[in-house]
């Protein structure tokens, strides 16, 4: 599990983490509408810091993506890396699993599996079958999609998004982040039904993706220092 920094508020989720968590997005929503007053060239601005912010966590991120594979193939004793071939389909495909496989991470711990509706599964486990959709996704998205196939409402609808994502401008981070919300969808729909209750047709709310890309962006710089593996293969206790 990661160790999210101290400098974050601390939510109790013993009893109900689905129901904290929401009350969280909740009050992420207040401070989104809080911005709405603001004029045009503020509204830029506020969006130009804040895609700077991003890019330059990317940036970080994207350095340190082999240790973080290192960390994810001492957790679950597997290589966690894509197959051989899929990386090189899409350019940016190896920078977006990683932030996938960071952020069901960072949701696993945030959001730990203590509902009824959802069964116990260790990290290792939450990470393989992350991986394993992942690849799923891909496969499906980086082929013509045929009218015949019959799949699951939430599942095309994910594909669909993918196949338009799959080759954008290389324009970067915003570009970086739908592709991986595209996968986080399907993720929290299909592993993690209880949280936000999540519509099989509808798309996770901006809310949700803007309370954790936040996490993130404010995290990062402490999340790598006691997590990603030591110069002697080991990694800090958790």
């Amino acid at each position: 599990m990661l160790v999210v920094s101290s400098a974050l508020p601390l939510v109790a989720l013993q009893e109900d983490p689905e129901s904290k968590m929401l009350e969280e997005v909740i009050k992420e929503f207040r401070d989104l509408t809080k911005k709405r007053g603001l004029s045009w060239q503020e509204h830029q601005a506020h969006r130009q810091n804040k895609l700077r912010r991003v890019g330059t966590v990317l940036k970080s991120f994207r350095q340190d993506i082999h240790d973080w594979h290192k960390r994810w193939a001492g957790l679950t004793g597997m290589n966690m890396r894509l197959p051989d071939g899929l990386g090189e389909k899409v350019w940016r495909i190896g920078l977006v699993f990683g932030l996938f496989l960071f952020y069901v991470e960072m949701i696993t711990t945030i959001v730990p599996r203590r509902s009824p509706r959802e069964p116990p599964v260790d990290l290792p486990t939450e990470l393989y079958q992350a991986r394993k959709a992942f690849v799923l996704l891909s496969d499906l998205a980086n082929q013509p999609l045929d009218p015949s196939t019959v799949m699951e409402p939430q599942l095309k609808r994910v594909v669909t998004a993918l196949a338009k994502h799959w080759n954008p401008t290389p324009n970067s981070e915003k570009s970086t982040l739908i592709m991986l919300w595209d996968y986080l969808d399907y993720y929290l729909c299909t592993f993690r039904p209880s949280i936000f209750h999540v519509d099989p047709c509808k798309a996770v709310k901006t809310t949700v993706k803007s309370f954790f890309h936040k996490v993130f962006t404010y995290s990062y710089a402490h999340l790598r220092l006691v997590h990603v593996p030591r110069p002697n293969g080991s990694l800090d206790p958790f």
